[in-house]
């Protein structure tokens, strides 16, 4: 998991694959490879504005070295609770 501040609300997405892609640059996984048996692990992240938050997650196969497609959470924020 990788977080992210930013000041306006527009630029969660940015900011959640920016910290997604940090993940995959600096190869967090790599301490996962002494593991035989995992084969997968989840990155992600998140990006929030005050109480807004956006994720953005993929998998990532340690045994093919790939990472799978990029998707996106919803945007939550408090707002929007209190208006359901």
């Amino acid at each position: 998991m990788e977080f992210k501040q930013v000041r306006k609300e527009e630029e969660l997405e940015t900011a959640a694959k920016l910290a997604l892609d940090q993940i995959q640059a600096q190869a967090y996984h790599t301490e996962l490879l002494q593991y035989p048996y995992i084969e997968e692990v989840l990155a992600c992240g998140i990006a929030f504005s005050g109480k807004s938050v956006l994720a953005a997650y993929a998998t990532y196969d340690l045994a093919g070295k790939q990472a799978g497609d990029v998707h996106l959470t919803s945007r939550y924020s408090r707002q929007e609770e209190m208006s359901s």
